[in-house]
C-alpha cells in the first residue's frame, strides 16, 4: 500500500450530476477538429453541434479556427514540453491560438525523460507558455503509471498514486487539469477515479478548473451511450469534458474504427435529459 494512502474513494450518492446547477449541458468542452468531423458525419445535428460546442469555453484542439464553432478556443496540442518550446520560440503558434495543451503519455510522441518527470516538463512548459503569452492546460495520461508506478499497485490503488504523483502536484503549477480517466469507462472504477481525482486536485487548489477525458472506444474497447453519461453523472464538480472519437493510427494503434455513433447518442442523450436529468441513464 503506497505511504499516505488514503483509502477507497467512494462518491457520495445523492452527488449525482445535475447537468449543472440550472440542468442545462456541460459548460465547457475540449474537443479535436478530427472529433467534430467525425461526429458531424455521423449524423450529428448541426444545431446541437452549435449549442454544445460554438462557446468561447470551449478549447477546439485544432491548427486554425472553423466557422462552424468560430466562438471556440483554438488550442495548440503539444505531446511533450520539447514540442511546445520549440513551437512557440519559432513562433509557430498562431495568435489565434490562445491555448496550449500537452499531453503527455506512455507513447512514442513523449520523451521518456518527460514521461519520467512530468511535474518538472510541467514546470518547464508552464514557463515558457507563461513567456509567451500562452495559456497552458495540462493533460496527463494514466499510462503515465507504466513508468511511474510500482509493480505491487493496480487497480484504484494505481489510481491513487496516480493523483498523488501527477495531478496534486500538477494542481500547484497551472490551472486546468484534464483527467484522462476515459479507460476506466465501462468499468467498476467508471464513477470513481475521476471524481475522486478532482476532489485530490480542488483540496490542494480548489480554483483548478478540471476536464474529464471521455472516449467513445477507449482502447478499442467498445462502450455505451450510457457508459459516458454515467461518468458525467459521477462528476458534479467537473468544469467539462475532453470529449475523444478515436481510429486507428499513430496516435493509439488498438483503436480501430472511429465509434462516431456512440458519440452522438451520448450527446443526444445529454440533451434529452439536460431539462429532466433523472431521465437520463
Amino acid at each position: 500500500m503506497p505511504s499516505g494512502y488514503r483509502g477507497p474513494y467512494h462518491p457520495v450518492v445523492h452527488q449525482q450530476r445535475r447537468l449543472t446547477a440550472s440542468g442545462s449541458l456541460p459548460g465547457a468542452w475540449i474537443i479535436s477538429a478530427g472529433a467534430l468531423g467525425r461526429l458531424e458525419r455521423a449524423g450529428l445535428a448541426p444545431g446541437l453541434l452549435r449549442e454544445l460546442f460554438d462557446r468561447r469555453s470551449t478549447l477546439f484542439l485544432a491548427a486554425r479556427p472553423a466557422s462552424i464553432v468560430a466562438l471556440a478556443s483554438t488550442t495548440a496540442v503539444f505531446r511533450s514540453e520539447t514540442a511546445l518550446a520549440r513551437a512557440l520560440v519559432s513562433r509557430a503558434v498562431p495568435a489565434s491560438a490562445p491555448d496550449v495543451l500537452v499531453d503527455l503519455e506512455h507513447w512514442p510522441f513523449t520523451p521518456l525523460s518527460e514521461q519520467l518527470h512530468p511535474i518538472a516538463a510541467l514546470r518547464a512548459a508552464a514557463a515558457v507558455a507563461a513567456a509567451y503569452g500562452k495559456h497552458l492546460v495540462f493533460a496527463p495520461a494514466f499510462d503515465l503509471m507504466k513508468v511511474l508506478g510500482r509493480g505491487d499497485l493496480s487497480g484504484e490503488m494505481l489510481w491513487e498514486a496516480f493523483d498523488r504523483r501527477v495531478l496534486e502536484p500538477a494542481a500547484t503549477i497551472v490551472s486546468d487539469i484534464e483527467v484522462q480517466a476515459q479507460g476506466a469507462e465501462g468499468t467498476a472504477l467508471a464513477q470513481v477515479v475521476a471524481a475522486r481525482a478532482i476532489a485530490e486536485i480542488h483540496r490542494v487548489r480548489p480554483a483548478v478548473r478540471v476536464f474529464v477525458g471521455l472516449s467513445t472506444n477507449p482502447d478499442g474497447r467498445s462502450v455505451t451511450p450510457a457508459d459516458l453519461v454515467a461518468v458525467v453523472r459521477a462528476t458534479p464538480d467537473a468544469a467539462g469534458y475532453w470529449l475523444n472519437v478515436p481510429e486507428a493510427g499513430a496516435a493509439c494503434p488498438a483503436c480501430g474504427n472511429a465509434a462516431s455513433p456512440v458519440g452522438v447518442a451520448f450527446l443526444e442523450q445529454l440533451a434529452a435529459g439536460a431539462a429532466t436529468p433523472s431521465h437520463v441513464p
